[in-house]
């Protein structure tokens, strides 16, 4: 159950430079100029660190993961130091890989309108999300010393300031309890999420806010959150509203 995020800190690249025909191109351009740091964005992946929260949450997990992982993630700080560990934990478990380093993701591309015309500017935007512990401007600081470009400038579009619940309430014992009871084998373990919901939004109230999907998927089903053919199978939704159902009712009873 979600009691802490990754911090989202969305940014704009704007690239620019002198405009013309295709048919001629230039040494530089603002397409070529954003694609270059692009490249070194991508091609330097940032350091590993462990935070408490997901060292406590992998210990925790390693005791349900298949053999395999069972040793590195019960030992992540000394798993993470060797690079192969870190390509399989990206390539097999990408979740669990984001949450071990700072990660950005390019997912816009902006540029000319016409394929004949090299345009003035282009621009990029990535969703970058920050480990709670690390400090914002730093990882701005890091993001222009990747780009090494004076002609691209960067715009921060969004940046949450670090939030997380306490698992030790009287609500996170009710909706252990009744997961418990409706689902078996069930095992309610206090977690670092890679995206964002809207409990940050409580946190920043001082309410006390959890992520809970309360769904049992089939094996596969929640990789595709966001990919093509995204879904939920409707046994599985049905069993979820029953579930806050019972959430809600015991907590209000309690």
């Amino acid at each position: 159950m979600e009691i802490a995020q990754k911090r989202p800190y969305w940014l704009r690249l704007h690239a620019e430079d002198v405009p013309g025909h295709g048919s001629a191109p230039r040494t530089t351009s603002a397409t070529t100029r954003l694609i270059a740091a692009l490249n070194r964005i991508q091609n330097q992946p940032y350091e590993p660190f462990v935070t408490d929260q997901v060292r406590s949450m992998f210990l925790q997990l390693s005791e349900l993961e298949e053999p395999r992982w069972q040793g590195p993630l019960a030992n992540i700080e000394e798993a993470v130091q060797d690079p192969e560990v870190l390509r399989a934990l990206q390539a097999e478990r990408p979740g669990y890989h984001a949450l071990i380093r700072n990660t950005c993701s390019i997912t816009i591309l902006s540029g000319s309108d016409k394929i004949n015309v090299v345009p003035p500017t282009a621009s990029a935007e990535l969703d970058c999300r920050i480990l709670p512990t690390q400090d914002a401007g730093e990882f701005l600081a890091g993001m222009r010393q990747r780009i090494a470009d004076e002609q691209i400038t960067i715009e921060e579009i969004m940046l949450f300031e670090p939030s997380q619940s306490s698992a030790d309430t009287g609500l996170f014992r009710v909706i252990s309890q009744v997961l418990q009871e409706r689902i078996a084998s069930v095992n309610v373990i206090p977690a670092v999420q890679t995206g964002f919901t809207d409990s940050h939004f409580f946190r920043d109230l001082g309410i006390v806010s959890y992520g809970l999907r309360p769904f049992a998927y089939p094996a596969g089903v929640e990789s595709n959150i966001h990919g093509n053919n995204e879904q939920v199978p409707v046994d599985s939704f049905l069993q979820g509203v029953q579930i806050m159902d019972a959430i809600v009712r015991s907590y209000v009873v309690d």
